[in-house]
């Protein structure tokens, strides 16, 4: 009893300098994935700016007539 009582205890050991290791090696995540996370919602945002930037000046491009185009005869619409 005693030997398998010595062989967890090794085993044990073991695996907590193995998760030591690991962790040291790579070290903790959790701040990157933060920083990872942070960073795309800011780029969202950048992305949804521009796109409602843009699409006020599309349609203002698509309300004025191109010059030469539209014959006399065609009606206008008047605003009142």
């Amino acid at each position: 009893m005693e030997q398998e009582r010595l062989a967890h205890e090794k085993e044990e050991k073991e695996k907590a300098e193995k998760a030591k290791k690991m962790k040291e090696q790579f070290g903790d995540a959790t701040s990157q994935w933060e920083k990872d996370k942070t960073e795309m919602q800011n780029i969202a945002v950048q992305d949804k700016k521009q796109g409602q930037e843009q699409a006020p000046q599309q349609n203002q491009q698509n309300q004025q007539p191109d010059a030469g185009q539209g014959g006399a005869n065609e009606p206008v619409a008047v605003a009142q």
